[in-house]
């Protein structure tokens, strides 16, 4: 995998919202789900424990010649919403 570089903005919704860089670097290397965003970006995504309760990691990344680029991350308790489910046919 490409080097992992966070935007400023990023960076800074990491610290308040309290994500370890480390969970989102897991994420993007093992995704539930890859789904497609808008301007060239893809969102990684998946369900994981966070303060004892369910939510959807989301991480929205570009991907450069030479880097993946982060360009914010969040968490979110509508699973529902976000999460694409595969057609069983």
């Amino acid at each position: 995998m490409k080097p992992i570089q966070f935007r400023s903005h990023a960076q800074k919704q990491l610290k308040e919202r309290n994500i370890a860089e480390d969970l989102v670097k897991d994420v993007l290397r093992h995704p539930g789900q890859i789904v497609e965003s808008y301007k060239d970006r893809k969102i990684a995504q998946d369900i994981v424990k966070y303060k004892g309760e369910e939510f959807l990691i989301r991480v929205v990344y570009a991907e450069r010649s030479d880097v993946v680029e982060i360009v914010t991350v969040y968490l979110t308790k509508k699973i529902k919403k976000y999460w694409e489910e595969k057609d069983a046919h």
